[in-house]
């Protein structure tokens, strides 16, 4: 990214901190980068445009560079510890945007998580695509349904001590799921066997 580009998204990063994106004008976005309007014009079709950029490139930063396929609990660890540190601009993106495609961006990135995790752990077993997908599925919605959980209560609770507390109660069990699965795909045993 370029150096205007990259000065354009941290003015408007350090602006949402402050206020919501409604209070946010492309002249407050230039003045605190200190470029022309119409610079930021030449980058952008408009503050939504901005913003979706900005949110697409945080995803995909914290994917390729906290992901661990073998410790679905430091990816988690990682997001958290970035929603956590920029709590007031997450909250004004999050009461900005319609829900869905809030939740689009959330999706997006612990899919990848889970089916990184899935895929990994599946390595080495003969288990069907259908089942890991299934399984990454299943705990990408239990993800994000739990942070857009957190969001709608303002994250006004320790979140992370949660998702620790059920990564330990289900440790294992994605492993013993792609087991199962695993078990079920062996044939069945013939008479005199």
């Amino acid at each position: 990214m370029d150096r205007t580009k990259q000065a354009i998204c941290e003015a408007f990063s350090q602006l949402l901190e402050e206020k919501p994106i409604s209070k946010i004008s492309v002249r407050e976005i230039a003045a605190q980068c200190g470029v022309a309007r119409n610079t930021f014009y030449y980058h952008y079709r408009d503050i939504p445009t901005l913003l979706q950029q900005i949110l697409e490139e945080v995803m995909d930063e914290l994917v390729r560079r906290y992901y661990s396929p073998k410790s679905p609990v430091d990816c988690i660890r990682a997001l958290l510890d970035y929603m956590k540190a920029h709590q007031k601009a997450l909250l004004h993106i999050y009461r900005y945007l319609p829900r869905e495609d809030f939740q689009a961006y959330l999706d997006r990135g612990a899919q990848r998580l889970t089916e990184g995790y899935f895929d990994n752990a599946a390595q080495g077993l003969d288990v069907p695509q259908e089942d890991i997908e299934i399984m990454a599925h299943f705990y990408k919605c239990a993800v994000v349904g739990a942070l857009l959980d957190w969001l709608d209560a303002g994250m006004d609770y320790d979140i992370k001590r949660i998702f620790f507390r059920v990564c330990v109660l289900l440790n294992g069990s994605g492993k013993r799921a792609l087991l199962r699965a695993r078990r079920m795909q062996a044939p069945e045993p013939t008479e005199g066997e």
